[in-house]
């Protein structure tokens, strides 16, 4: 047998040395690719805890609200309405005001309530929640809002339906007060894969730049919110117009598993 050389057992050495280094590359690559998807998982583990916490917070509010200050307006408004109901005299005037302020302040009080904690999806589900916001726009007078879907049963669970109706309030109210719109379009479809949300508008116009603007931009939390919450359903967001219209669309779209 030949004994190996100089030449041979440099080539010898400098093969065991690339082996030897590959090795050493491809282990730093994985632990780096674990160690970003582990900087992922609790990223989106803290994002769910926070939104949870907020959840929590306004349902507090809400029900306080509800439960604790509602009954004593509606007390007042009972005993505003014996007095009124009563022969008029010369405090009959300041009694209707006073029946109308009281009213005003329930109605208020009832759509505050709502907003901070939409019991509807916790007792219905989404799109029974978005139909009752629907209905409080509407009311207004101001922005005609209508709501289309082909959707079933969703199959997500009702933090996550609350989630999405976060996600929605949010960009229709940004179309409402920042963009001016008089008319908005829900579109939602689903099948076994994903959900898919369409929200279209007649406002000012809000596209991709916009909103990555918006998200670099320390006065647009709201938008900063609706994609923390777009993120923790892995989800994505895309922007377009609608065919043969004046309406931009907002594109959402949701894996359902």
């Amino acid at each position: 047998m030949d004994s190996i050389g100089p030449e041979d057992f440099i080539i010898i050495s400098t093969i065991l040395l690339f082996i030897f280094i590959s090795g050493l590359i491809i282990f730093i690559a994985i632990f780096q690719n674990r160690a970003i998807n582990k900087q992922k998982n609790l990223e989106k583990i803290l994002s769910e805890a926070i939104i949870k916490s907020q959840e929590n917070e306004r349902k507090n509010i809400g029900e306080e609200l509800h439960e604790d200050i509602a009954p004593v307006l509606v007390s007042a408004l009972i005993n505003l309405n014996s007095l009124y109901n009563k022969p008029k005299g010369i405090l009959e005037s300041n009694v209707v005001n006073a029946i109308h302020d009281v009213e005003l302040a329930i109605n208020k009080l009832r759509s505050i309530s709502h907003k901070l904690h939409p019991v509807a999806i916790e007792n219905f589900g989404l799109l029974f929640g978005l139909s009752d916001f629907s209905n409080l726009i509407n009311k207004t007078k101001n922005v005609n809002f209508t709501i289309q879907h082909n959707v079933g049963e969703l199959n997500l669970n009702s933090f996550k339906q609350l989630i999405i109706y976060r996600i929605i309030q949010e960009l229709t109210i940004n179309a409402i007060k920042h963009g001016s719109a008089k008319n908005i379009q829900l579109n939602i479809k689903n099948d076994d894969i994903d959900l898919r949300i369409n929200l279209s508008n007649d406002g000012k116009l809000f596209d991709a730049q916009a909103y990555s603007d918006g998200l670099k931009s320390a006065d647009s939390l709201g938008l900063k919110i609706v994609q923390q919450k777009i993120n923790l359903l892995n989800g994505s967001i895309s922007f377009g117009f609608k065919l043969n219209t004046n309406f931009q669309e907002i594109l959402i779209q949701i894996p359902l598993h």
